[in-house]
């Protein structure tokens, strides 16, 4: 029987697309528009409930999140419903009035959860953070959502959004991103598609789902989606936490176009008698810059054995021979036969780090002889956190460098 080789690929680099920051309170330098508050409740007198505080100083004593600061806001007991439930600070990321669409857009507050926190008021929240985007109608609150930080008093904290079921369950204390994402439909009449994520410190995705922009109020259509609207903590039980929660990393982002890779499998690799085959690269230029393959090759238990960046110059190309590079080295020291190859557009040379780019063009088969049925390197949308920490691991411990 005659062994096929590998199509040989071709893969279009092309320009990457970063995310845009919109707006930014790390707390550094003063608190921003989260000062002064204006209460629910009569005589609706401005009161402070945000304070900036040196990493490990405040009420809380906590190392910020990020740079030298973070923020302790503080709860006006009573202010949403007298005699249970007060709120605290909001911020409208800085803008007096919300901008126009700025493209799919995220906003993210990073806050500090206490798994030792006690149970609260009925055993249910003990702070909602709620958020939405800005948008043409006064009054309408179809995009807004919440994330309900709820504790169990024996070391779990379960993170329900809008009164569904748990996304996450965050069981040691310290610093978690609560990130919502906002992204038209497919028609002007199309609901708003947000999805609400919680990352932990070291930015390893705890839990996420989707919702719809058919809140109380709403619905909010996308044809009258704005820009970045509000973050607001709120439904907080009077006393809960001792009336004291730290925030940190208050943000609004673009979100980069949605990025593509591409996947192909190979077989008969490290065989003889069977021809090798080679993935090749071309940077198209697009970049006015270089760009690298971040190139991910997996045996047939969906095993990671190797993974590398290489350097594509502009309108360069890049060759990696399947049996001399791509399968020469793997992490068990077994070379794989057959199996799978992913691979990215990405501005980094760290393949544990990836910066996707927007559109990694196409893919076209060649070979090097005829193939009855040809294997194209096909694109693929890049799922969210499509490597995670397990595999950046996994990378870490081995990682093949080739071709620069």
């Amino acid at each position: 029987m005659n062994r096929l080789p590998l199509v040989v690929s071709i893969l279009l680099l092309s320009v990457a697309a970063f995310a845009q920051n919109l707006a930014f309170q790390g707390f550094e330098v003063n608190t921003g528009d989260w000062d002064p508050t204006i209460p629910s409740q009569p005589p609706y007198t401005p009161v402070n409930t945000t304070f900036r505080v040196p990493s490990g100083g405040g009420v809380l004593h906590l190392t910020a999140a990020a740079g030298l600061y973070y923020a302790e806001v503080h709860n006006i007991d009573n202010d949403y419903i007298p005699g249970y439930y007060g709120d605290s600070g909001y911020s409208e990321f800085g803008f007096a009035t919300p901008p126009a669409y700025p493209g799919d857009f995220s906003q993210s507050i990073e806050m500090y959860i206490d798994v030792t926190w006690p149970l609260a008021l009925y055993g249910m929240a003990g702070v909602w953070i709620d958020e939405s985007p800005g948008n043409y109608y006064t009054g309408n609150y179809g995009g807004e959502h919440n994330f309900r930080i709820t504790p169990t008093g024996t070391g779990t904290v379960y993170i329900y959004v809008d009164g569904l079921p748990s996304i996450a369950t965050i069981t040691t204390s310290g610093w978690y991103n609560f990130e919502m994402t906002f992204q038209k439909g497919a028609t002007p009449a199309s609901l708003v598609n947000t999805v609400m994520s919680v990352f932990n410190s070291s930015g390893h995705l705890v839990g996420s789902t989707t919702v719809l922009s058919n809140s109380p109020g709403g619905p909010l259509l996308s044809q009258d989606l704005m820009g970045p609207g509000y973050v607001w903590i709120t439904v907080w039980p009077n006393g809960w936490a001792n009336d004291v929660l730290a925030i940190d990393n208050v943000r609004a982002d673009l979100l980069a176009a949605s990025p593509s890779y591409f996947v192909s499998y190979y077989s008969d690799a490290n065989t003889t008698g069977a021809p090798d085959a080679t993935v090749r690269a071309v940077n198209d230029g697009d970049s006015a810059g270089d760009l690298y393959a971040a190139i991910y090759v997996f045996d047939d238990s969906e095993e990671l054995q190797e993974c590398c960046a290489c350097k594509v110059t502009q309108n360069g190309l890049l060759s990696e021979s399947v049996d001399k590079d791509l399968t020469a080295t793997p992490l068990t020291g077994i070379k794989p036969a057959r199996g799978v190859i992913k691979v990215i557009s990405s501005a980094t040379s760290d393949p544990t780090n990836l910066v996707p780019s927007a559109d990694c063009g196409h893919g076209r088969p060649t070979s090097r002889r005829p193939v009855p049925t040809p294997t194209r390197l096909r694109k693929r949308p890049l799922p969210p956190r499509t490597f995670p920490v397990q595999r950046r691991r996994c990378c870490r411990t081995f990682v093949t460098t080739m071709g620069s």
